[in-house]
């Protein structure tokens, strides 16, 4: 499990949103709400070469989109507790 600097050292910010991690063609971000309308359960974006999907945060369940990868989910779980820091950030807690 990374420690706290690796997940600062894999988030990549700009305005409205973050990068968390992106290895092996998978890429993981959280943006911040738009025009102030809030969103509503935390979540992820998650991409990859074939899909894309939106994940709970919570409970990693796919919201929208496509099936997670095996690789998708590993990196996804892995990178949970960096994703919930960063949603919290953008976006306040839920």
């Amino acid at each position: 499990m990374p420690c706290a600097a690796q997940y600062m050292l894999a988030m990549v910010y700009h305005e409205g949103m973050v990068r968390i991690v992106a290895r092996d063609k998978i890429r993981i971000y959280v943006y911040a709400n738009e025009a102030g309308q809030p969103h509503h359960t935390p979540h992820c974006h998650v991409y990859w070469a074939e899909g894309s999907s939106v994940v709970a945060l919570d409970s990693l369940g796919v919201l929208r989109g496509d099936a997670l990868t095996r690789a998708a989910r590993v990196l996804i779980e892995e990178y949970a507790h960096a994703a919930r820091a960063a949603w919290e950030e953008l976006n306040g807690a839920p």
